[in-house]
């Protein structure tokens, strides 16, 4: 199967099923049904892992398909967002999913080597991402419908930074096309998921940043599917590791 997608240039698949998914969310969104357009969100991540998983079986790695399964079922929950408890566990799922790759992300590096070389970056970022988190979170603190689900929002938006750091840091000292693909797709998720609250919670220009939100979500999840079709040989240590 994988072969035969490769001679039939799944790219041009992926490209389709894309800007179909694109089209769709936006003509939704602008006759104001929000229940299809929410619904659209978990469609994406579960026809992605269906397809993954007819292509690759069983030699899909596990975080992938565990991070669409989350990323699914959050959408899916949060057709019911506006209700305190159904908001709660569509956080609590995204919650899980960021942790899903931060997992597969921190067993690709040495934080001794991180802390080591980058000690001063390390915390100059530490220190602006930091501030800038605290000011993001307050922007919704008031917004929240419970403290529950402010607590996981908070752990959300910390994740979310944790993430990125790891990210970029794996792509530092690996150099390969698979890594650069892989941080493409995490910073393709994590600026969907910031415009995704901003069009949310209505901070400004609300409609352009719910778009947004969806263009990257539907291009980062593509990104991953690309990302699978990649050789395992293309992920190799950087040798930086071992000087």
């Amino acid at each position: 199967m994988k072969q035969l997608l490769k001679s039939c240039n799944y790219k041009t698949l992926l490209i389709s099923a894309a800007i179909i998914f694109i089209v769709a969310s936006i003509s939704i969104h602008s006759f104001d049904l929000y229940i299809p357009y929410r619904l659209i969100r978990a469609l994406i991540a579960f026809s992605a892992l269906i397809f993954l998983i007819s292509v690759h079986g069983r030699k899909l790695p596990l975080w992938i398909t565990l991070f669409l399964i989350f990323l699914g079922l959050s959408s899916a929950a949060a057709v019911g967002y506006e209700n305190s408890v159904m908001a709660t566990i569509t956080v609590v799922l995204d919650f899980i999913s960021i942790l899903v790759l931060i997992a597969y992300v921190v067993r690709k590096i040495k934080f001794k080597i991180i802390f080591k070389r980058l000690s001063f970056i390390l915390l100059a970022a530490v220190l602006i991402n930091g501030y800038l988190l605290l000011q993001f979170i307050g922007l919704f603190k008031e917004m929240t419908l419970n403290h529950t689900h402010y607590v996981f929002i908070f752990l959300l938006a910390i994740s979310i930074v944790f993430l990125g750091f790891l990210t970029l840091a794996y792509n530092h000292f690996f150099h390969s096309k698979s890594t650069f693909i892989f941080t493409g797709f995490v910073l393709l998720f994590i600026f969907a998921e910031v415009f995704r609250a901003f069009g949310y919670y209505e901070l400004a220009y609300s409609s352009v940043f719910v778009y947004l939100a969806r263009i990257l979500l539907t291009l980062a999840v593509f990104t991953l599917v690309h990302f699978t079709f990649l050789e395992k040989e293309e992920i190799e240590e950087s040798k930086s590791f071992s000087a």
